[in-house]
């Protein structure tokens, strides 16, 4: 799980990032704070209530997120903008399948984020990494 949470902190910080372009155009007042890092030293229900706890905060800054490109009309070169995405706490009890869909949860923010990443530099309100 330990790669699970890294990665979730990776993208957040690509999420805390994105909010600080957004802030330094005036887009956005302030930046959320970043996602508190849970800690899981045996994987039992309170692991599982807060490794979904910070999905859920995740997904709803990536969606807040996509709630400023809309309000500024800001799109891809196709005109196209970024779907929200959607996350219910996961309902299972097989460690490989809680795994397994953890990380397809990680995947879909990812390209989220990617897709958010290429339409705020696009309009210029961040370099490329």
């Amino acid at each position: 799980m330990n790669d699970i949470i890294n990665n979730l902190m990776k993208a957040d910080v690509n999420v805390i990032q994105l909010y600080s372009a957004l802030k330094q155009a005036a887009l956005i007042d302030e930046v959320p704070p970043a996602i508190k890092k849970p800690v899981i030293s045996e994987y039992d229900e309170k692991a599982h209530l807060n490794l979904g706890n910070a999905f859920l905060l995740l997904k709803n800054k990536i969606n807040d997120l996509l709630k400023v490109l809309y309000k500024y009309d800001l799109v891809d070169m196709y005109g196209n903008g970024v779907v929200g995405i959607e996350y219910w706490l996961i309902n299972a009890l097989d460690f490989k399948t809680l795994k397994s869909t953890y990380n397809n949860q990680l995947s879909v923010c990812n390209k989220t984020i990617t897709k958010i990443q290429e339409i705020v530099i696009l309009n210029g309100l961040m370099e490329r990494k």
